[in-house]
């Protein structure tokens, strides 16, 4: 089980979150990236209807090294700066 979300009766439901949540985990499975707070994917049947075309960026997964990452993702691989100065947080474009 990935998932497991238990709201009280008390509480509505955010459909919404619970699609997210799916993409996320059906992304994530097979692709070497985590989704980031707030991640949205951008279905092929919306993409003419919005200028983002395949979803938000994602994060490259932090137990693979640089040189990997090149390999899977080539140069398209944003670094974000850290006050810490470690490269651990390294976005890339949603992965096709």
């Amino acid at each position: 089980m990935k998932l497991s979300i238990l709201y009280p009766a008390t509480t509505g439901r955010n459909f919404d979150e619970i699609l997210r949540v799916v993409d996320s985990l059906q992304l994530t499975a097979t692709k070497l990236v985590a989704t980031p707070v707030d991640w949205q994917y951008c279905f092929p049947l919306f993409a003419d209807l919005i200028l983002q075309q395949n979803g938000d960026d994602c994060v490259v997964v932090p137990t693979i090294d640089d040189n990997e990452a090149k390999k899977l993702f080539g140069e398209k691989i944003n670094t974000v700066e850290l006050p810490s100065g470690k490269r651990y947080l390294r976005m890339v474009e949603h992965p096709k």
